[in-house]
Protein backbone atom coordinates (compact mmCIF):
# COMPACT_ATOMS: atom_id res chain seq x y z
CA UNK A 1 0.00 0.00 0.00
CA UNK A 2 1.34 3.19 -1.19
CA UNK A 3 2.02 6.49 1.21
CA UNK A 4 -0.51 8.42 -0.51
CA UNK A 5 -3.61 5.86 0.63
CA UNK A 6 -2.19 4.86 3.80
CA UNK A 7 -1.76 8.44 4.78
CA UNK A 8 -5.51 9.45 3.36
CA UNK A 9 -6.80 6.52 5.01
CA UNK A 10 -5.43 7.08 8.29
CA UNK A 11 -6.81 10.93 8.28
CA UNK A 12 -10.30 9.43 7.30
CA UNK A 13 -10.16 7.72 10.09
CA UNK A 14 -9.37 10.64 12.32
CA UNK A 15 -12.12 12.62 10.79
CA UNK A 16 -14.61 10.06 12.14
CA UNK A 17 -13.24 9.75 15.57
CA UNK A 18 -13.44 13.96 15.72
CA UNK A 19 -17.13 13.57 14.20
CA UNK A 20 -17.99 10.85 16.91
CA UNK A 21 -16.12 12.83 19.91
CA UNK A 22 -17.76 16.60 18.96
CA UNK A 23 -21.28 13.81 18.38
CA UNK A 24 -21.02 12.15 21.98
CA UNK A 25 -19.53 14.96 23.99
CA UNK A 26 -20.91 18.37 22.56
CA UNK A 27 -22.26 19.46 26.17
CA UNK A 28 -19.32 19.12 27.42
CA UNK A 29 -17.01 19.97 24.27
CA UNK A 30 -15.26 22.40 26.14
CA UNK A 31 -13.20 20.04 28.48
CA UNK A 32 -11.12 20.27 25.36
CA UNK A 33 -10.89 23.94 24.70
CA UNK A 34 -10.94 25.05 28.53
CA UNK A 35 -8.30 23.39 29.57
CA UNK A 36 -5.04 26.47 29.57
CA UNK A 37 -4.60 28.04 33.23
CA UNK A 38 -6.44 31.17 32.28
CA UNK A 39 -9.45 29.80 30.88
CA UNK A 40 -9.93 27.54 33.86
CA UNK A 41 -9.60 30.16 36.50
CA UNK A 42 -12.09 32.51 34.60
CA UNK A 43 -14.77 29.51 34.53
CA UNK A 44 -14.25 28.95 38.12
CA UNK A 45 -15.33 32.06 38.91
CA UNK A 46 -18.01 32.24 36.62
CA UNK A 47 -19.50 28.98 37.94
CA UNK A 48 -19.55 29.98 41.34
CA UNK A 49 -21.75 32.24 43.35
CA UNK A 50 -20.95 35.94 43.22
CA UNK A 51 -20.38 37.76 46.37
CA UNK A 52 -19.73 41.20 46.75
CA UNK A 53 -18.09 42.97 50.08
CA UNK A 54 -19.16 46.48 50.83
CA UNK A 55 -15.39 48.10 49.52
CA UNK A 56 -15.97 46.27 46.75
CA UNK A 57 -19.57 47.66 45.99
CA UNK A 58 -18.28 51.10 46.90
CA UNK A 59 -15.61 51.03 44.05
CA UNK A 60 -18.27 49.78 41.86
CA UNK A 61 -20.26 52.32 42.67
CA UNK A 62 -17.29 54.73 42.54
CA UNK A 63 -16.15 53.89 38.93
CA UNK A 64 -19.54 53.66 37.56
CA UNK A 65 -19.54 50.08 37.15
CA UNK A 66 -21.97 47.09 37.93
CA UNK A 67 -22.51 43.31 38.09
CA UNK A 68 -22.75 43.25 34.26
CA UNK A 69 -19.28 44.25 34.07
CA UNK A 70 -17.83 41.78 36.40
CA UNK A 71 -19.80 39.38 34.60
CA UNK A 72 -18.13 40.77 31.68
CA UNK A 73 -14.83 40.54 32.80
CA UNK A 74 -14.69 37.68 34.42
CA UNK A 75 -15.60 35.88 30.49
CA UNK A 76 -13.05 37.70 29.10
CA UNK A 77 -10.39 39.03 31.75
CA UNK A 78 -6.87 38.21 31.60
CA UNK A 79 -5.90 36.30 35.09
CA UNK A 80 -2.30 37.74 37.00
CA UNK A 81 -1.00 34.74 38.67
CA UNK A 82 1.85 36.29 39.89
CA UNK A 83 -0.32 38.92 42.03
CA UNK A 84 -2.39 36.29 42.79
CA UNK A 85 -2.27 33.78 45.41
CA UNK A 86 -3.05 30.28 44.76
CA UNK A 87 -1.37 28.82 47.85
CA UNK A 88 -4.00 30.24 50.19
CA UNK A 89 -7.17 29.42 51.37
CA UNK A 90 -9.39 30.91 49.60
CA UNK A 91 -7.54 31.24 46.61
CA UNK A 92 -7.25 34.78 45.96
CA UNK A 93 -7.16 35.57 42.05
CA UNK A 94 -6.18 38.84 40.43
CA UNK A 95 -8.19 39.51 36.65
CA UNK A 96 -7.36 42.69 34.55
CA UNK A 97 -10.35 43.84 31.85
CA UNK A 98 -10.97 46.76 29.58
CA UNK A 99 -14.52 48.08 30.14
CA UNK A 100 -15.57 51.24 28.67
CA UNK A 101 -12.10 51.78 27.37
CA UNK A 102 -10.64 51.85 30.70
CA UNK A 103 -8.59 48.89 32.21
CA UNK A 104 -9.91 47.55 35.81
CA UNK A 105 -8.39 44.98 38.10
CA UNK A 106 -10.32 42.97 40.49
CA UNK A 107 -9.49 40.85 43.26
CA UNK A 108 -11.27 37.74 43.81
CA UNK A 109 -11.37 35.16 46.86
CA UNK A 110 -12.49 32.21 45.63
CA UNK A 111 -14.00 29.00 47.12
CA UNK A 112 -15.63 26.07 46.22
CA UNK A 113 -18.93 27.14 46.25
CA UNK A 114 -18.43 31.26 46.13
CA UNK A 115 -16.25 34.19 44.59
CA UNK A 116 -16.02 37.05 46.59
CA UNK A 117 -14.99 40.10 44.60
CA UNK A 118 -12.85 42.40 47.48
CA UNK A 119 -11.05 44.93 45.49
CA UNK A 120 -11.19 47.06 42.31
CA UNK A 121 -9.17 49.18 41.23
CA UNK A 122 -8.64 50.62 37.75
CA UNK A 123 -5.13 50.48 36.13
CA UNK A 124 -2.49 53.24 35.71
CA UNK A 125 -4.63 55.86 37.38
CA UNK A 126 -5.50 57.39 40.41
CA UNK A 127 -9.26 57.54 41.54
CA UNK A 128 -10.79 60.13 43.60
CA UNK A 129 -13.24 58.10 45.88
CA UNK A 130 -14.70 57.49 49.36
CA UNK A 131 -13.94 54.15 49.23
CA UNK A 132 -11.19 52.97 51.55
CA UNK A 133 -9.10 51.35 48.72
CA UNK A 134 -9.92 53.55 45.91
CA UNK A 135 -6.35 55.85 46.29
CA UNK A 136 -3.91 52.79 45.93
CA UNK A 137 -3.38 52.50 42.25
CA UNK A 138 -1.73 48.95 41.14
Amino acid sequence: MKFAKRLRLYLTGVLIGLVFVVFFFNDRISVLTDWMPNKRVLVRLQQTEARYTDNATCLLECFSLDTADVRTIKKSGDVKFRLSDTHSEPLVYVVDGEIKGESYRLTFDATDSTSVLTRVARVNSVADCPCSDASTPD
